[in-house]
């Protein structure tokens, strides 16, 4: 199963690929966002960096990776509604 979130005007593509593709990438970034921020300390890293620096790196990632998985979501509800109101238009 995939879905594609595509830019410009594409009758080939489904509002419920897009509403769907919205959710999935609004529950990734509130994932995101969550460990981002509330996680006691993210393991892994550079070994020869101290930890504090290694759990800032990767708050650090998982933040810019949420919010641009959040930007996702947005772009995908905005096609949703686009596609919404392109059938009202047409049903006219």
């Amino acid at each position: 199963m995939n879905f594609k979130i595509s830019y410009g005007k594409d009758p080939g593509h489904s509002k419920a690929s897009s509403l769907i593709g919205g959710i999935l990438c609004l529950g990734m970034s509130i994932l995101g966002f969550y460990v981002a921020l509330f996680s006691d300390e993210i393991d892994g890293g550079i070994p020869f960096l101290p930890s504090e620096v290694n759990t800032l790196m990767g708050r650090i990632a998982f933040g810019l990776s949420a919010l641009f998985t959040f930007w996702l979501s947005i772009y995908a509800f905005r096609e949703f509604a686009r596609k919404l109101r392109d059938d009202k238009v047409s049903k006219k």
